[in-house]
């Protein structure tokens, strides 16, 4: 099984397929907390603007990580 999500999410599913026997692959490595302004417009858009990663605690910030 493939997880697309943080540390948490990777652990509750292994958590949930122990005794199956499944496989449980990282599908994704976290750079750190996204920073934006949420917008919305009529009739139903939402958009985030102004967005930065904010990297996580002992990880270095990578000038690529903005969005």
């Amino acid at each position: 099984m493939i997880v697309l999500g943080c540390d948490t999410a990777n652990e509750t599913v292994r958590e949930a397929v122990n005794s199956t026997g499944v496989r449980v692959i990282e599908g994704m490595q976290v750079a750190g907390f996204m920073n934006a302004k949420l917008s919305f417009q009529l009739p139903g858009n939402i958009a985030f603007k102004d967005c930065k990663i904010i990297p996580i605690s002992g990880q270095q910030e990578n000038s690529e990580m903005r969005v």
